[in-house]
């Protein structure tokens, strides 16, 4: 019992951390100067890096089959895979290195590849996390993937984070041209607050309405 407590505090914990790591990449990235939205990349053409999943199936090959993730070196946390460098390279490719080196074990493998790339979703969205999306995975996409954004969210002041590049998105009235570009590895996602948005009018007054109709039932109650 005390063990799973920990576990959960644990889990607790990381996710905190990780909301407040986001929330410090939003602030910062507020002030900074954006760029035109990015051209759509090939899926062929992402290239996978640390923090990547692969997913690998090896036909009939359960034992060389599952996701593996790529490590801080470039390689697949795998006692077998870790041989492989695959950092860098397009999923295609990286079929391919693994393909050559199943080669040496298995005669005819049948293998697929594909990626889990790793994203951060943060700011106005009901769950900011860093995600493992595939690779034809939307911006807009995404965004569900995080829950979706909140009701304080501006959906025409969204700013992608990308190889240190920052784009100025819109989801309104642009969803067709920005929503569906596609994610690449290492994305940071943030959705803007409004700036009409009151924390009186929208958070304070619903939940003060919210109590006191729970207080009126409650009153109702005890007299019936």
């Amino acid at each position: 019992m005390n063990t799973e407590l920990g576990r959960s505090r644990h889990r607790s914990l990381m996710r905190s951390t990780t909301c407040i790591l986001l929330g410090t990449q939003f602030l910062l990235a507020c002030g900074a100067s954006h760029a035109p939205p990015p051209e759509p990349v090939a899926p062929a053409q992402r290239p996978l890096r640390s923090g990547d999943i692969l997913q690998i199936d090896v036909w009939r090959q359960p034992e060389y089959s599952g996701q593996f993730q790529l490590g801080s070196n470039g390689t697949l946390l795998h006692p077998l895979y870790q041989q492989i460098p695959l950092a860098g390279l397009s999923p295609g490719m990286a079929r391919e290195e693994i393909s050559t080196f199943l080669s040496e074990y298995l005669q005819g493998a049948r293998l697929l590849v594909e990626p889990l790339y790793r994203v951060s979703i943060g700011g106005e969205v009901r769950s900011p996390d860093v995600y493992h999306v595939g690779g034809g995975t939307t911006i807009a996409e995404s965004i569900g993937v995080a829950g979706g954004p909140t009701n304080r969210a501006e959906l025409n002041r969204i700013l992608l984070v990308r190889d240190g590049q920052q784009y100025d998105l819109s989801l309104g009235a642009d969803l067709v041209t920005f929503g569906s570009i596609p994610v690449m590895s290492g994305d940071q996602i943030l959705l803007h607050p409004r700036s009409d948005f009151s924390i009186w009018r929208d958070v304070i007054a619903p939940v003060g309405t919210l109590a006191s109709l729970i207080l009126v039932i409650i009153r109702i109650g005890d007299r019936t």
